[in-house]
Order: structure tokens, then C-alpha cells, then sequence
């Protein structure tokens, strides 16, 4: 479904937020779907994005990452509730420690029917402290286990009530600025530089009677 445009009542935008040593963090994705967005079809998205996506981020990520949740919204947010998919003790499994949590991976999205301005990025924490070197990321990541993430991200997820279509958020439309829609795309790519991010984290704190 390569350069299919989704209107923003049928595209879910799912926030996957995570923890990397004490800060979490979050990154956006976004998926069409065959009708209009709701409850039931966020959550049987969600399950289908754990089952399927997130064992293929665990080969890639350091253990010092541990998932917390999936918050899902349509992009015409008046079309659903929200739908929260929390986890419970789910973590990287890569036996190493992380590199600082503002170091990301960069997985870009490449479609042909509008201009580059509607690509699109996404980020990811939570390298392995061998997985690069001087800030380039090894072979065996950019080539293994981070394409293999970017692949589980280009591919349509198929639940019990429909299948979900990966896409790009964008306002775009023939050059102009436009309503925001989704639309779908046939490329992924690995930078081999990592991302250094400066974003808001939010420090995870303890309390110790």
C-alpha cells in the first residue's frame, strides 16, 4: 500500500514510551487503518505491535531499557479515546550497558508520491555501548538488528479486527500546507551516524523509607 494516503480520522498515532537509565523517553510512530480509528482497533493494534515489533526491539536494545507503555490517539483526536497498552517488566535484552540516553539511532521513512518534506524520522535510545564506534554505528547494528527494527516498522501488522499500515504524519500536499493525513511509505534506512538529541527527560526518581 506504497503512497497511500490515510485521512487523519483513520490514522492512530502511538506514542512508545520507554525508560533508558532512569529518564524516560518517548518516540512517535503511526499506522493507517482500514476504517476510522477506535478504541477496540488501537488496542488490537497495540497487542499486535507487542507481539510482533517489540521481541525485534529487544535484540536490539541494551537491557538498561525497559518499556513502560504504548499511548495511542487518532490524529483527529475528537474521532476516539485514547488507549494506554502499559507493559509489565519488559526490558532490552542485550547484556550490555547503554550509551547516554540522548544517543539514538535514526531510522528514516521514505515515500514517492509527495516531495522529501514528507518523509519522515524516527529516533530510538537504547544502543548497546558496542554497537557504535566514534559515533558510527557497527555493521552488525546498522545492517543486523537496527534493520531489522526498521523492517518490523515498514510492515503492515495484521490483527484479529484488521490490519494497521505504517505511516508518515504529514501536512503536505503538493507542496502546500494541508490538513494533516498519513501516508504510507516503501523505504526504511539506518543512519550509520548516531543522533544526538537534545530533548526533555524526565529523571525517574526513587523513594527509600
Amino acid at each position: 500500500m506504497a503512497g497511500t494516503v490515510f485521512p487523519a480520522e483513520r490514522v492512530c498515532v502511538m506514542q512508545f514510551q520507554f525508560a533508558v537509565s532512569g529518564n524516560r523517553l518517548s518516540s512517535v510512530l503511526a499506522y493507517g487503518f482500514g476504517g476510522t480509528v477506535d478504541n477496540a482497533g488501537m488496542a488490537d493494534l497495540a497487542n499486535r505491535f507487542v507481539l510482533d515489533v517489540i521481541p525485534v526491539f529487544q535484540l536490539a536494545q541494551s537491557q538498561d531499557v525497559h518499556y513502560q507503555a504504548l499511548y495511542c490517539t487518532c490524529l483527529k483526536k475528537e474521532t476516539a479515546i485514547p488507549y494506554t497498552r502499559p507493559f509489565i517488566t519488559v526490558a532490552g535484552l542485550v547484556a550490555e550497558d547503554s550509551a547516554p540516553s540522548n544517543v539514538a539511532v535514526c531510522i528514516r521513512k521514505i515515500q514517492h508520491v509527495r516531495s522529501s518534506k514528507s518523509n519522515g524520522r524516527a529516533f530510538f535510545a537504547g544502543l548497546a555501548v558496542t554497537q557504535t564506534t566514534d559515533g558510527i554505528l557497527t555493521g552488525p547494528a546498522s545492517t543486523g538488528v537496527w534493520l531489522d527494527v526498521a523492517n518490523a516498522l515498514k510492515a503492515t501488522l495484521t490483527g484479529s479486527l484488521g490490519s494497521y499500515t505504517p505511516v508518515i504524519v504529514s501536512h503536505l500536499a503538493t507542496g502546500a500546507v494541508a490538513a494533516p493525513n498519513g501516508i504510507s511509505f516503501d523505504e526504511v534506512f539506518v543512519d550509520t551516524e548516531t543522533a544526538t538529541q537534545r530533548r526533555r527527560t524526565t529523571e525517574l526518581r526513587e523513594a527509600h523509607a
